[in-house]
């Protein structure tokens, strides 16, 4: 995702291969050293590759948020749904579902209320005819450059109502 345009500073983080656990472990490099006003956080999806369980999903998530929480008090925390992908019998997307997908959404938006955290709901930014939409991807799972343009609007979106509140 290219931030080229973003009018405020950022830092990325992204790896394809990222779970929930990656980001436990690396949090301290990843987000806290930086103190970050605003953190941005779409997880989860690897860990369903690997055979990881929504419970386990759903409380690494919490220990993710939780420890933002405690170690960067004042940063407004955006917990980004999973985003939808295009199904295929083939290998492309590894076996999962956007029900699969639907399902963790579901539960992630409940911990975002229950933790107090704001939830961006990008799987129906995302989503046409119940599937990735075809011009957000090359491969049916990651999205191409229109569909990082798409999250993008929505994330700067959020960011500018965030500064017009401070001002």
């Amino acid at each position: 995702m290219e931030f080229e345009d973003f009018l405020y500073p950022y830092v990325k983080v992204s790896d394809l291969e990222y779970t929930t656990n990656d980001l436990i472990n690396n949090i301290e490099d990843d987000i806290y050293v930086y103190n970050p006003s605003s953190i941005f956080i779409e997880i989860g999806y690897n860990d369903l590759v690997n055979g990881v369980d929504e419970s386990t999903i759903i409380s690494n998530l919490e220990e993710i948020i939780e420890g933002i929480k405690s170690n960067r008090e004042y940063s407004k925390i955006y917990i980004e749904s999973l985003y939808p992908i295009e199904e295929s019998d083939g290998e492309d997307n590894q076996n999962i579902t956007n029900k699969q997908i639907i399902s963790l959404n579901k539960k992630i938006k409940k911990l975002t209320e229950t933790l107090e955290v704001n939830y961006v709901d990008m799987y129906n930014e995302l989503l046409e005819d119940d599937s990735l939409k075809d011009n957000y991807t090359d491969d049916g799972i990651n999205l191409n450059e229109d569909g990082y343009k798409r999250v993008f609007k929505v994330i700067n979106r959020i960011v500018e109502e965030e500064h017009e509140e401070v001002k």
